[in-house]
Formats: C-alpha cells, structure tokens, sequence
C-alpha cells in the first residue's frame, strides 16, 4: 500500500467531504483530526 502524503490525503479529505455533502451531511473535521 502507498505511503499516504498530504496532498493524497488532502484529496481524500475532500472526496469524502463531497460524498458527504450530496447524501445531505456536513464536512466534518472529525474524521481527519489532524
């Protein structure tokens, strides 16, 4: 498995954040406390 680095992760980040927006939820930083 590929060493995750910010800018994938970054990525990730906001993937989620758009999954989560269209089935009705708010980002949340909970998820990727950094």
């Amino acid at each position: 498995m590929a060493k995750l680095d910010e800018k994938t992760i970054h990525k990730i980040e906001l993937d989620i954040s758009r999954k989560l927006i269209e089935i009705g939820l708010k980002p949340s930083r909970l998820i990727f406390d950094t």
